[in-house]
């Protein structure tokens, strides 16, 4: 669960206890003590109004520098941004589309 906060733009992560981890399946080696490594970035408290909410189970990646520090979160970041560069030509050439017609 960390590991994926951590990697990926998603800011929050919630454990959920499903079984024995014989019948799930082993965690994987990149994961594993990855919380460890990252328990510094992450917080276990909403604010909401400037008051802390203890929230068990759920953990929220802190603001500033741990934010966009991975491989991960710098390759979805371009992603996005390359997919909304493609919709802006889209929605451009159907305005020109729009355009010429109306002339």
């Amino acid at each position: 669960m960390a590991h994926r906060i951590d990697n990926t733009l998603a800011r929050t992560g919630r454990i959920i206890p499903i079984a024995n981890v014989k019948r799930v399946g082993s965690i994987p080696n990149k994961e594993k003590g990855s919380f460890i490594k990252t328990r510094k970035n992450l917080r276990e408290k909403k604010i909401r109004k400037g008051k802390r909410i203890k929230t068990p189970l759920q953990f929220i990646e802190k603001r500033g520098k741990p934010v966009i520090n991975t491989k991960g979160e710098k390759r979805e970041l371009k992603a996005f941004n390359q997919q909304r560069l493609r919709n802006l030509a889209k929605a451009r050439k159907v305005r020109m589309k729009n355009l010429k017609k109306r002339k």
